[in-house]
């Protein structure tokens, strides 16, 4: 049951065999990186074709220069995502690389038993997780809370050069935790007063989404390298000197993003034009 289905030679058949049964694995890792995680649908689509393109790696140098320099290229792809990855998307990208190894080297069932072991701790492991959270849900009224969060935010803002815009939509009400609904709207206000160009307004937003809430903050700033806003939510991390030149080491964001995922939610950064961000968090 566990033989390789190679053994015999590299056929049609068997090609096709471990082929399929990669992109099926590598379909089920993304869906299982993506279980009440935040995940780019970028990188779930690589996660989904990876085991794919390292099975003809291997497929191809197999008998060649040998598995193990095969092994040892193919693990060096992990490079492209390793610095800007978090531990679960490494954790990730390397389950989908050992199920194309293994399926290159045609242990098609040994590859799928060892998926079902990895994704059923995942799957536990975020579960327990979700049970282990600090947040207090409770139905609040989100839109009063907000406004009172952000109004205690109007003369700092005027004194920094900054007139604050709000656009808070009345009357909604929101199952989660109040605290960390107003902290977040903090992060985000204090982050944009912090950053925004001089003498520039600052725009808040708050309106029902599908599920939950949405929350919108956006602010004129310094035009950003591309992929650049993809790292502001990254634990200690810094742009540039003017970023941390008043001492700020980089983790408001990061907490953002913990409070609006402990919400079953996600953050987000854009620029939908050069020297403009947009902050947006959708809590669910």
């Amino acid at each position: 049951m566990l033989d390789s289905i190679l053994s015999s030679g590299l056929t049609l058949p068997t090609f096709l065999i471990c082929t399929a049964a990669s992109l099926i694995l590598g379909l089920l890792t993304a869906l299982v990186c993506m279980y009440r995680q935040r995940c780019s649908r970028g990188f779930a689509v690589t996660l989904a074709i990876l085991p794919a393109m390292v099975q003809m790696v291997i497929l191809l140098v197999n008998g060649n220069i040998g598995a193990g320099v095969a092994v040892a290229g193919a693990f060096s792809l992990v490079r492209f995502r390793s610095v800007p990855g978090t531990a679960r998307e490494i954790g990730a990208i390397f389950l989908a690389m050992a199920i194309g190894l293994a399926t290159g080297m045609g242990y098609v069932a040994l590859a799928a038993i060892f998926f079902v072991i990895v994704a059923a701790a995942l799957v536990t492991l975020s579960r327990m997780d979700e049970e282990e959270s600090p947040l207090k849900l409770s139905d609040f009224a989100v839109s009063e809370a907000v406004e009172e969060t952000a109004e205690s935010f109007r003369d700092f803002a005027r004194s920094q050069g900054h007139p604050l815009e709000l656009a808070i939509v009345p009357g909604l009400t929101y199952c989660g935790d109040e605290y960390a609904v107003r902290q977040l709207v903090s992060i985000l206000l204090d982050n944009a007063v912090k950053y925004a160009l001089p003498e520039t307004p600052i725009r808040f937003v708050l309106e029902k989404g599908k599920r939950g809430v949405v929350l919108r903050c956006s602010n004129a700033c310094t035009p950003l390298a591309e992929g650049e806003t993809e790292k502001f939510f990254d634990r200690f991390y810094r742009s540039d000197q003017a970023r941390s030149a008043d001492g700020s080491f980089g983790v408001g964001l990061s907490i953002a993003r913990s409070i609006a995922e402990g919400h079953h939610g996600f953050i987000r950064a854009q620029c939908p034009q050069p020297g403009e961000i947009v902050f947006t968090a959708q809590l669910r």
